[in-house]
């Protein structure tokens, strides 16, 4: 659930003080072993943002749909080590592939650090845009719930659209990438090296293009239960508590001083 290469230096925090609010059992130990943390200064209260009132005023504020359109929702991110340019447009091929076989069309969301580039349009062609595709800024929960399925390169964004019931594939090949793909990564039943949404079954994964059109079969053919078996992986890894923003904001001020 964490990157370890993302963690801040514990000297710059005064732990003893500290009051870890966890998405998952799972972090304890890291907070335990990185931050010297005990067990009383770790409170798991799955993930804030799925609460159900807080969900409901995003998608209230800025609701999408148009004329019935049905729509895979591509959740992108920036060219990087993980996401190499010659790979992230061979997975955009796949996805134009896959739209044209179904009639659907492609909405992107970029990341919030990821710039617009013009391979978008060579690959899923500039006269074809708002046709065939488009770029859309609106919050990917919005975008998300009226999908028919999203597609993402490695994102914590699958995880929420499991609330909506709406299933991810990442598409995503880390063969050969050696800061991923070493003795330390973790790997599926496969023996490919993934990721850790991969790793925790919270998407359907997979590196091939075969791989893709085998999960795109199966969300159509039989969605109910791809979506159950994602929705009981979500409640293995994270707690669900009603009105979790209000116990954490009483606690805070509870505890403040």
């Amino acid at each position: 659930l964490l990157n370890g290469k993302d963690v801040v230096s514990n000297k710059n925090y005064l732990t003893q003080k500290s009051t870890v609010f966890a998405l998952s059992e799972k972090e304890r130990e890291f907070y335990e072993i990185v931050y010297g943390l005990n067990s009383e200064q770790i409170k798991v209260y799955g993930i804030p943002r799925h609460e159900k009132q807080w969900m409901k005023t995003l998608i209230e504020k800025e609701d999408f749909k148009k004329n019935n359109e049905r729509y895979i929702l591509v959740i992108s991110r920036p060219v990087s080590t993980v996401l190499p340019l010659k790979r992230k447009k061979k997975s955009l091929e796949m996805i134009k592939i896959i739209a044209k076989q179904l009639g659907y069309k492609v909405i992107i969301k970029l990341h919030p650090k990821e710039k617009y580039y013009k391979y978008f349009e060579d690959i899923f062609e500039a006269n074809e845009y708002k046709k065939s595709w488009e770029i859309s800024t609106k919050h990917p929960f919005v975008l998300g719930k009226n999908s028919e399925f999203a597609v993402s390169f490695y994102s914590g964004v699958p995880i929420d659209l499991i609330v909506f019931g709406v299933p991810t594939i990442e598409l995503l090949d880390l063969k050969g990438i050696k800061d991923y793909d070493n003795e330390c990564a973790l790997r599926d039943d496969n023996g490919e090296a993934v990721l850790n949404p991969r790793y925790l079954n919270l998407v359907l994964g997979t590196s091939s293009f075969e791989g893709f059109q085998k999960h795109v079969k199966r969300i159509l053919n039989d969605r109910n239960n791809v979506i159950k078996e994602l929705q009981i992986e979500y409640e293995k890894n994270f707690p669900i508590l009603e009105n979790v923003n209000d116990k954490i904001a009483q606690y805070i001020c509870k505890n403040i001083n």
